[in-house]
């Protein structure tokens, strides 16, 4: 067996066994790939993103229009710089059959954070406009090892021990997440030797980037290091992947439990992660921030300037006091709910009711978060009753004062069986979260407050007036539903 042929077979034995999107890619029909879905291959014109296009064409067995090939040009670098790795990029698709996407950074800066966010961002957008629900990426296991000990260096925990894996959900923030796209990362398997040993055997060219040379990066320090002592690392390079794959093990374990014991949810029309506050505080130390890892992940997409201190402080909050709003990393707000809590992307702000606001009846609009209809109802509507919670509608008898209005200082309830109440406290002994409170019209006659969408009120077979029916739902435009 010749070179070409046994990296061929080592990466497809990797595909097979660790990234199983791409195995029933492979075995679709080309015209409609597995899931309704094409694969978006990202080519930067490199040894290893080179050898990836032509190896699952040639070893993955990935039809070629199931392929769609993204090249990013970050404008780093000389404008002729750009067009090589352009043209090489463009003479592997040629070869192969392969569509080609170009994209470019607009607004370049400094730093690999903001290269590789705008990176994934034109990954996901190509994807998305694809149709697409997989994207694959040429690290090799030597980048999978070189991130080990980098994120090892910097103090990481299990996750940074764990490395990338072969396959997962969408890393990053934004539209690619929340519409299930995958990342691939089928050479995970493959040292960087073999991707360059490929391309010469298979006459294929590339072009090294220059700044992986730039000692100014820790990774390119690293990789210098590791070069010089390849032949007497080779235990401990096993090594290292063994640990990965071990603390990856481990995570799913622990991840699994954490899931099991915390019940997670979208809430707020998508803007927050919720999670039960009961389980967080029943929930051994040790595994609620396997719990916090996933929501943020949830919500971000990945977990970047989230550290030690800023999950003991989400595992704190879980005995916090209702109302309590803490500020985290990326604009990230964690609110404390009675009986939940919820970490959204900025303060969960909702409209209050104005207040001079005074809306006889009948009325139909929107007030504070709330869309309201109160109509007369006929006399086949039943009478007089209190709401049933959900917004079907209440019918209910309303004195010609009453008003639809913000709640004030001093209003009052009537509850059955237990007399009047402030509807403060009503509110309080109900558990309604703050944030719902002044975003909640009430109708009121004087200080009475005969009706308000957050409370079950019982009938007032005294209040007199005319029968209305109220229909009432949160206004999606004023706030989301929580």
């Amino acid at each position: 067996m010749d070179a070409a042929a046994d990296i061929e077979a080592r990466a497809r034995a990797y595909a097979a066994a660790q990234v199983p999107a791409l195995a029933a890619l492979a075995s679709a029909d080309a015209g409609v790939p597995a899931g309704g879905g094409r694969l978006v291959v990202a080519v930067s014109g490199g040894a290893d993103s080179v050898a990836l296009a032509a190896l699952l064409v040639e070893a993955a067995g990935v039809p070629a229009a199931a392929m769609l090939v993204a090249h990013f040009e970050h404008r780093l670098r000389t404008p002729a710089e750009g067009a090589r790795e352009r043209a090489v990029v463009e003479a592997v698709c040629e070869r192969y059959g392969l569509r080609l996407v170009c994209g470019a950074w607009e607004a370049p800066a400094r730093g690999e954070a903001a290269a590789r966010g705008a990176r994934y961002a034109f990954l996901a957008r190509t994807a998305l406009d694809a149709g697409a629900s997989l994207v694959a990426v040429g690290h090799t296991e030597d980048d999978q090892v070189e991130t080990v000990l980098l994120n090892t260096t910097r103090g990481a925990g299990a996750y940074g021990q764990a490395g990338m894996a072969p396959e997962r959900a969408w890393p990053h923030a934004g539209d690619g997440r929340r519409s299930g796209l995958r990342l691939l990362r089928p050479l995970l398997g493959l040292p960087r030797e073999s991707t360059r040993a490929y391309c010469a055997a298979r006459a294929l060219t590339y072009i090294d980037d220059p700044s992986n040379d730039d000692p100014a990066f820790a990774r390119n320090r690293l990789r210098a290091m590791l070069a010089e002592a390849r032949v007497e690392t080779a235990e401990a390079r096993a090594g290292v992947l063994k640990m990965a794959g071990l603390a990856r093990g481990s995570i799913a374990l622990l991840e699994g439990a954490a899931a099991n014991a915390v019940a997670m949810s979208d809430a707020e029309d998508g803007r927050a992660v919720v999670l039960e506050r009961a389980a967080l505080r029943a929930l051994p130390a040790e595994l609620s921030g396997y719990a916090w890892h996933r929501a943020v992940e949830r919500l971000l997409g990945d977990t970047c300037e989230f550290g030690r201190r800023h999950y003991a402080a989400m595992q704190a909050a879980a005995r916090a006091r209702t109302g309590c709003i803490f500020p985290l990393p990326r604009g990230v707000v964690l609110t404390v709910d009675p009986h939940a809590l919820l970490l959204s992307v900025g303060p969960l702000d909702e409209p209050a009711v104005a207040a001079d606001a005074a809306q006889a009846l009948p009325f139909s609009g929107v007030l504070g978060a709330w869309r309201v209809d109160a109509r007369p109802a006929d006399a086949a509507s039943g009478g007089a009753g209190g709401r049933a919670p959900g917004g079907d509608g209440a019918v209910l008898a309303a004195p010609p004062n009453a008003v639809l209005r913000a709640r004030r200082p001093g209003d009052r309830v009537a509850l059955a069986g237990s007399g009047h109440k402030k509807l403060q406290d009503a509110y309080v002994d109900a558990k309604v979260p703050f944030r719902h409170r002044a975003a909640a019209p009430v109708l009121a006659s004087g200080r009475e407050v005969l009706w308000t969408p957050l409370l079950a009120l019982p009938s007032r077979a005294d209040a007199g007036g005319a029968a209305y029916r109220i229909r009432y739902s949160r206004d999606a435009a004023g706030a989301p539903a929580g």
